[in-house]
C-alpha cells in the first residue's frame, strides 16, 4: 500500500460547476490535498463531477425511493427531510465499502445530511463540512416570513409544492419547516459530537455549534479564490447582481431591490442599467425583468470577470442568508465595489477595510461610490488579497484539514 496519506470525500456537490459558496469551498479543499499529495478519492452522489479523475459516482435514488424514504424515514423515524432525501441503503451500503478498501486516513464529508450514510466506525476519522447551519437558515426564513416555495433540494416538484403551499394550507407547511428546525439542529449537534472535526464559513456559527454541542473541535475555514485576470475595461453605468435565480434567498431581496430602491436610482439617475446574471429564473422572475427597460437580464454568461469589472458596484440585497455571501468575495477580487445590507456582511472578518457599504441607503451610497470608483475598487481588492485570496490564505487550510 502506498505511504501517500489518503483521503476520501464523500459529496453530493458537483465540484466541476463551482458555482455557489459550497462547490468553491469543496474545490479548494480538493486542490488543498492535492497540493500536498494526498491519495484522492471523490465519491458523488449525485451523478456530478465528471472531470474529476478520481471520482465514483452514484446516481441519488429514484424519485420513488425518495418518496418513500421521505415518509418513513423522515416523517415516521424523526429524520430530518434533507438527510431523508439523500438516504439510501444501497448508496449507505456503497460507500462504507469504498472506505473499507480505500483506508482512508480522514474522511471529508460534504454537510451533515451525508452523515447517516457513514458507518460508526469511520466517524472518528470524519471531517465535516457543514458550508452553513441549515437550521439557522431555516429559522431566519420562517421569522421573516419569507414563503417556502422550496424547502431545499428535497422539493420533488416545486410546481406541485406551490400548489399545495398556496391553495392547501400555509399553516402546515410552516409546522414542517418548524418540525425540520428542530430535527436539523438535533442533527448538527449530534454531527458536531461525534465527528473528528466540523468546518463552517461564519464565525458566528462557529460559537454558536459549539455552545449547543459542547464541542471544541468546530473550526472556521476562509473560502479563497485564485486572484482575478483583471483586464483594461470601460466602466459603464450599470449595476450588476449575479447569482442563482432559483434561490428564494437571492430572489427575495432581488424583487423587494427593484420595487423600492432601484426605483429611487431611476428616479435619481434615468439612464442607470441594471444586469442581471445568473441562471434559474422562473418565468414570473423573468416577466419583471423584461418589463422594466432599465434591466438587462444576461442569464447564464461565460465571462462573468467582464460583466463585473464593466459595473459602477456590485449589490447584493439579502433578506436572509447563513454562512458567508460569495459572491460578495468574489466581486471584491475583480475591484468591484459592493452595496449590501447587514445580512450581506455577515460573517466577512474586518470589514471596515473593505470598502463595503452595507447597512445604509442604497442610493447615497451609490452616489459616493460614483464619485470615487477607482479608491474603493482598490479598497477591495487590497482586502480580497489579505483576506481571501488562495495565494495568501491556502496555507491556512493546514491546520484545518490535515
Amino acid at each position: 500500500m502506498s505511504s501517500r496519506r489518503r483521503v476520501l470525500i464523500v459529496t453530493y456537490t458537483d465540484i466541476d460547476k463551482a458555482s455557489d459558496g459550497k462547490s468553491v469551498v469543496m474545490k479548494n479543499i480538493i486542490s488543498f490535498y492535492r497540493s500536498k499529495n494526498y491519495l484522492i478519492r471523490i465519491v458523488s452522489i449525485d451523478g456530478g463531477n465528471k472531470n474529476q479523475d478520481e471520482c465514483i459516482r452514484f446516481d441519488r435514488p429514484k424519485p420513488l425511493v425518495i418518496l418513500i424514504r421521505l415518509i418513513f424515514r423522515g416523517i415516521l423515524q424523526g429524520r430530518p427531510l434533507q438527510s431523508a432525501f439523500f438516504f439510501s441503503s444501497d448508496i449507505k451500503r456503497k460507500i462504507n465499502k469504498e472506505a473499507e478498501s480505500f483506508a482512508p486516513d480522514i474522511l471529508l464529508i460534504d454537510t451533515c445530511r451525508i452523515f447517516d450514510l457513514i458507518e460508526d466506525k469511520f466517524h472518528n476519522l470524519s471531517v465535516v463540512f457543514y458550508d452553513d447551519l441549515y437550521s439557522k437558515r431555516l429559522s431566519d426564513q420562517l421569522r421573516m416570513n419569507i414563503p417556502f416555495s422550496s424547502l431545499g433540494r428535497f422539493s420533488l416538484n416545486s410546481k406541485v409544492f406551490d400548489f399545495f403551499y398556496e391553495n392547501l394550507g400555509k399553516h402546515l407547511v410552516r409546522w414542517i419547516v418548524r418540525r425540520e428546525i428542530v430535527l436539523t439542529r438535533q442533527l448538527e449537534i449530534y454531527v458536531a459530537r461525534n465527528s473528528k472535526r466540523q468546518i463552517l464559513l461564519n464565525e458566528n456559527e462557529v460559537v454558536q455549534l459549539k455552545q449547543e454541542s459542547m464541542s471544541e473541535n468546530v473550526v472556521k475555514i476562509r473560502p479563497v479564490f485564485p486572484d482575478a485576470n483583471l483586464k483594461a475595461v470601460e466602466v459603464k453605468n450599470q449595476i450588476v447582481f449575479f447569482g442563482a435565480l432559483d434561490k428564494t434567498h437571492n430572489t427575495d431581496g432581488l424583487i423587494d431591490f427593484i420595487s423600492n430602491e432601484f426605483k429611487r436610482l431611476i428616479e435619481s439617475d434615468p439612464s442607470i442599467n441594471l444586469v442581471i446574471i445568473g441562471g434559474g429564473a422562473p418565468k414570473e422572475l423573468v416577466e419583471i425583468f423584461l418589463n422594466n427597460k432599465n434591466i438587462k437580464y444576461l442569464g447564464y454568461v461565460d465571462d462573468l470577470g467582464r460583466n463585473l469589472q464593466e459595473s459602477i458596484a456590485l449589490i447584493a440585497p439579502m433578506t436572509f442568508g447563513t454562512g458567508i455571501k460569495i459572491k460578495v468575495i468574489e466581486a471584491l477580487s475583480y475591484g468591484l465595489p459592493v452595496i449590501t445590507n447587514n445580512v450581506g456582511a455577515e460573517g466577512l472578518e474586518n470589514i471596515s477595510e473593505s470598502g463595503i457599504f452595507y447597512g445604509g441607503n442604497y442610493l447615497d451610497s451609490f452616489k459616493k461610490i460614483k464619485e470615487d470608483r477607482d479608491l474603493y475598487s482598490e479598497m477591495g481588492i487590497k482586502y480580497f488579497s489579505k483576506y481571501y485570496s488562495s495565494s495568501s490564505n491556502m496555507h491556512k487550510y493546514d491546520v484545518v484539514l490535515g
